[in-house]
């Protein structure tokens, strides 16, 4: 085991014991029991014990959250993949209509900081992952508007959903379990809750079962990048209610360590390392990944998916992709001028669209899009397409092409 994750593994036990006692501001910690781990870096660590065979959930969670499985009860997803992650529900706190700042009053932010930025109806804010990290869920309200914002730090995924379900707006909590290592998500204010699969944004256990929420498109931008586009742009304040170092990442070492801290369900695929960073793209059923290396150095990028034409847009020095429909436009340049192939023109990006000032032409942004580790994205979608440099790999490809030939 390496010194880095050892490291981490001693910070994440820390973290789940605090998350266990769901500590706010002015409360004092209980008693930290020492809590024992076992890893190597190449290899999965379980925190939880293993689960059954059978298609039931272990003892451990009949023990720590019955509510969410009575007998008899609807899932979509084999209930004995199901892990504790370690604090109680809740024990990682989600926010609710959090307290904001004006960029220009945020003073515990860098400009590299990651953040997750969203503009609706003419309102911007951004969610640091430095505060996400510690509560993974904000049920938030943005441009008249409710939203749901959440971060998976396991998976790397940070997606924003419309949290309204037969009409109503929902609010969700942080359940405590994880499946493929990704945040299950409850529904709140019912005595019958579901779980929700984050990179998903399906309900999989419980009576919601195949419930889909609808995306809302965000970004994972540097804070320096989003605040300059954004200059009006409101910001998470640390003043949260909860009693958290948010000058400390719980997961430091993490990203960089091949490991993973509970098992995967599926079998892996190795043409990229676990941790590299893709974008994932939806329409409708397929799905396709973009290495995020990749996607810098070409900064435009004309592609489709599904036959819908779309063009992708990235800086060259962070993780921000914006992914827009091209119908039947082709452009090139950068984030700093995106030019129309053939015409010259000098289109406009914005977060709801891209637009010609000269002709008045608008193409809408696409919303199922997000970053994620390479583990989480091909966990959940076996079948992704694939896109390498000049490349288009279907995964049936590995099995006539390495992935050193595809990098050439």
């Amino acid at each position: 085991m390496t010194i880095r994750w050892m490291v981490f593994v001693s910070i994440f036990a820390v973290t789940v014991l605090i998350g266990c006692a769901d500590n706010p501001v002015g409360e004092t910690e209980g008693e930290l029991s020492s809590v024992t781990f076992t890893a190597n870096s190449d290899q999965q660590v379980a925190l939880a014990p293993q689960q059954d065979a059978e298609d039931k959930p272990s003892a451990r969670l009949l023990a720590f959250f019955p509510e969410h499985f009575p007998d008899g009860v609807e899932h979509s997803i084999p209930l004995n993949e199901i892990f504790h992650g370690g604090p109680a529900k809740d024990g990682i706190p989600a926010l609710t209509n959090p307290k904001t700042l004006p960029a220009d009053a945020a003073d515990y932010l860098r400009d590299d900081d990651l953040v997750l930025g969203l503009a609706i109806n003419g309102e911007s804010r951004a969610y640091p992952l430095r505060i996400m990290n510690w509560h993974e869920i904000v049920n938030d309200t943005l441009g008249g508007r409710p939203i749901l914002v959440t971060f998976c730090p396991l998976c790397g995924t940070g997606i924003a959903f419309d949290p309204i379900i037969d009409g109503q707006s929902t609010e969700f909590g942080v359940s405590g379990m994880l499946h493929n290592n990704d945040l299950l998500m409850y529904d709140r204010g019912t005595d019958a809750p579901s779980l929700w699969q984050q990179v998903l944004g399906a309900a999989v256990v419980g009576p919601q079962t195949n419930t889909l929420l609808d995306l809302i498109p965000v970004i994972q931008a540097q804070w320096g990048e989003w605040k300059a586009d954004h200059p009006t742009t409101s910001v998470l304040s640390t003043d949260t209610g909860f009693n958290r170092n948010y000058d400390l990442n719980p997961y430091a070492g993490y990203e960089k360590n091949p490991g993973l801290l509970f098992p995967l369900a599926g079998e892996e695929d190795t043409r990229l390392s676990r941790k590299t960073k893709v974008l994932g793209v939806r329409m409708g059923v397929v799905s396709k990944a973009y290495v995020l290396d990749a996607l810098r150095e070409k900064q435009v990028l004309n592609d489709d998916v599904a036959g819908v034409p779309i063009v992708l847009i990235a800086s060259a020095t962070s993780d921000s992709v914006r992914v827009y429909e091209r119908k039947n436009f082709q452009f090139e340049g950068a984030l700093d001028k995106l030019v129309e192939t053939g015409t010259g023109n000098v289109w406009t990006i914005s977060e709801e669209a891209l637009s010609d000032p000269k002709t008045g032409d608008s193409l809408e942004r696409v919303s199922n899009v997000f970053v994620s580790f390479w583990f989480a994205w091909f966990s959940f979608y076996p079948d992704t397409l694939f896109f390498q440099g000049t490349v288009n790999v279907h995964p049936e490809a590995r099995l006539y092409t390495t992935w050193g030939e595809l990098k050439q």
